[in-house]
């Protein structure tokens, strides 16, 4: 602990002298988590001149991680993939765009200042978003029509620069990809204490049906959660048409600034959190996994509208860097990847939207101490209690009736 504070410190230091600080107080305190990888706090670094009197000031936001349960959860993997994201993947993503000359760029990331690979003592430190009116979505109201159109286009733009460079730079990409854990998703979910939980959140949802008056659909459901959901949740996809997806798609990770905060339709920009399950797979991991997690039912009624708003800023923003979309990814193969990929969305929804209701998560639970502690971590995890909420059940239900009525499962 001592050494991490050494470290930290150290670290802190380097960023006030790198931004010219003079005199520099830093304060280090602690923040509601919002996520259930690392631990996280704030800190400030205000500068003070002789009379007192404060100067400019740099808010940043550390993101460490857990140093239990390590033998049963792929915590450093996961740092790792974050840590090579922000210092070596993104980076030759946005410098690639501006060989290019791409006119509208991805550039919907936070700063990331410093980061730490030490084993132990792995870390990241951020621009503090919340300083900058970036807001994280309330996680019990479904998003709105704008706002999925949004990230919807914004996750084609970053998923078109992978694309583009494994086209024309195919070493580059194979380069990227080879200092990527590609396994720590697929580790995370395998960890039979994750797959439980689940599996229970699985149960949960299937019991938002009555086996006879929902016959058809509880039939359908049913038989994927005894045949598909476990090895669906492992979120694999291969195939030539792979790209670097974000990985971890729900609510939390991704914050916004409205240009009206009382509007949630008036987004002005967004920026992707937590890259740390970032891996090779289909589009449709990352696109299902978002919009079945966050959308209403208006979105899943028009299914078809997304996905060509998907699929034509993908074209756009590929042929701004000079390949051709009906080459690397025509529509008639998104539509096979939705078909064949996208209940990866229904299997992780049955846990996300359950976590949204359940009061045992408004604040997200710490997964290594749960691990440490012996208490049962899908007990804690999932509440039967979650079937009163007629809001929970409402949502649920929408999502699996979408999946049975399209032929998805």
């Amino acid at each position: 602990m001592e050494q991490q504070e050494n470290l930290l410190n150290k670290m802190v230091k380097e960023i006030a002298k790198e931004n010219k600080f003079v005199n520099p107080k830093t304060t280090i305190f602690e923040t509601v988590k919002n996520g259930y990888l690392g631990i996280p706090h704030k800190i400030s670094i205000e500068e003070t001149n002789k009379s007192g009197g404060k100067g400019k000031s740099l808010h940043l936001f550390l993101k460490s991680a857990p140093t239990g349960s390590r033998d049963v959860l792929p915590f450093r993997d996961a740092f790792l993939n974050e840590i090579t994201m922000y210092e070596e993947v993104l980076p030759t993503f946005f410098k690639f765009q501006k060989e290019k000359g791409v006119k509208e760029p991805f550039e919907s990331i936070t700063k990331c200042y410093k980061s730490c690979s030490v084993e132990n003592q792995e870390l990241l430190i951020f621009d503090d978003l919340t300083k900058h009116n970036f807001l994280l979505w309330d996680k019990v109201v479904p998003m709105t029509k704008k706002s999925i159109e949004f990230v919807v286009k914004q996750s084609a733009k970053y998923h078109a620069v992978s694309f583009a460079i494994r086209e024309q730079r195919f070493d580059v990409f194979n380069k990227l990809t080879s200092k990527l854990s590609l396994r720590a998703f697929h580790d995370f979910c395998k960890s039979s204490s994750i797959l439980q939980t689940l599996v229970v959140n699985a149960q949960f949802a299937l019991k938002c049906f009555d086996p006879r008056a929902d016959e058809q659909i509880y039939n359908k459901f049913n038989h994927f959660l005894e045949n598909d959901l476990k090895e669906t949740a492992l979120g694999n996809s291969g195939g030539n048409d792979v790209v670097i997806i974000h990985g971890d798609s729900w609510c939390n990770n991704f914050m916004f600034k409205f240009k009206d905060p009382n509007n949630p339709d008036d987004v002005e920009e967004m920026k992707f959190l937590d890259w740390q399950f970032s891996r090779l797979a289909s589009p449709v991991i990352d696109l299902s996994y978002f919009f079945y997690c966050n959308g209403p039912q208006e979105a899943f009624d028009n299914l078809e509208h997304y996905m060509k708003l998907y699929h034509n800023t993908l074209g756009t923003s590929l042929k701004d860097m000079g390949t051709d979309v009906e080459k690397v990814f025509p529509y008639s193969t998104f539509k096979n990847h939705w078909r064949k990929y996208a209940k990866f969305g229904l299997a992780v929804a049955c846990t996300l939207i359950n976590i949204y209701y359940n009061p045992n998560h408004n604040e997200a639970l710490n997964i290594s101490e749960l691990m440490e502690s012996g208490s049962n971590f899908a007990e804690t995890f999932a509440n039967s209690e979650i079937l009163d909420n007629q809001t929970y059940k409402k949502r649920m239900r929408g999502v699996v009736t979408h999946f049975v009525n399209n032929g998805f499962i």
